[in-house]
């Protein structure tokens, strides 16, 4: 039994809430999954969201995670920006809006405090929402009515941790090495003096001919910054490109074919990473979850 402050006498359990990537251990009482709690933007997201009550505190949390076939880059400044517009339109009359940085669990996350009113009854909601590994957001609000404290105890308890991985998953990757050698990425111009970014990639098959692959192209700023596609919001983290010659058992990929890019100033680097494969006969190699066959070019 754990005696909340002001707030009576409430039984807590341990619950574990568990996303793609990451669970989050909390401990509150009446635990139920929801279809939705409407915290997150959901912009390309999948959610799942669960809500409870700790004394007269409502909690919510939320989890959204991106396509995972996709690499992902999130800004959490626009996450946050999306949640506070969402609350304003889902509640009346919402003011005295703040938003300060902190830390969940030792990990980045932004906290931010509001007033709104429901039913002529005025109350106060603390919406904290934190990054897991830069693939999944958590979002977890408290709501009680203006006056009433809020259970410190329930956020003493949080703990955020990535799910382990897969222990035979290095195994999977060894399993899974494409019959390729990747030999070189350099910049090619054209007459016209575009530039473009040439993978020199060998197909070591002895049987198969290569019909095209694909890659992801990361973009990189002068001090190691992962550039995304938009900086402004949560966006592709790369860019899926595609070599469409036949390379036959043996050979290499043209060197001077590849992707056009445009490099501006502040781009120090490109790296390239192979995602698939597919022959000529209809078979396909694709890279398993944390599989990371990269190679890399500055400017």
């Amino acid at each position: 039994m754990v005696t909340l402050e002001g707030m009576g006498t409430t039984s807590l359990e341990d619950t574990t809430l568990t996303g793609q990537y990451s669970t989050m251990q909390l401990k509150f009482p009446k635990v139920k999954e929801n279809d939705r709690a409407d915290i997150l933007g959901a912009h390309n997201m999948e959610t799942k969201s669960w809500s409870g009550k700790a004394g007269d505190t409502k909690i919510m949390v939320e989890v959204g995670w991106y396509d995972p076939a996709k690499n992902y880059w999130i800004n959490l400044d626009s996450e946050v920006e999306d949640a506070v517009r969402g609350f304003k339109a889902l509640h009346f009359n919402v003011e005295n809006v703040t938003n300060e940085q902190t830390t969940l669990d030792g990990r980045a996350a932004r906290k931010i405090d509001f007033d709104y009113s429901e039913s002529s009854e005025k109350y106060h909601c603390t919406l904290y929402i934190a990054v897991v590994d830069n693939k999944e957001l958590w979002a977890i609000a408290f709501s009680t009515k203006q006056g009433k404290e809020m259970p410190q105890e329930v956020l003493d308890s949080l703990k955020l941790a990535a799910i382990p991985k897969d222990a035979s998953l290095q195994q999977k990757i060894a399993e899974n090495t494409p019959q390729v050698a990747i030999e070189g990425l350099n910049f090619e111009e054209d007459d016209l003096h575009f530039k473009y970014l040439c993978l020199k990639l060998k197909n070591t098959d002895p049987q198969r001919t290569i019909a095209n692959y694909r890659v992801n192209i990361y973009k990189y700023d002068r001090n190691g910054q992962l550039v995304p596609e938009h900086r402004e919001y949560s966006s592709e983290a790369s860019e899926l490109c595609e070599y469409h010659d036949k390379i036959l058992p043996g050979q290499y990929t043209d060197e001077r074919k590849g992707w056009r890019v445009h490099p501006k100033a502040d781009i120090g680097k490109y790296e390239v990473e192979l995602e698939s494969i597919t022959y000529t006969d209809g078979s396909e190699w694709k890279a398993v979850d944390g599989q990371q066959i990269r190679t890399s070019v500055s400017i």
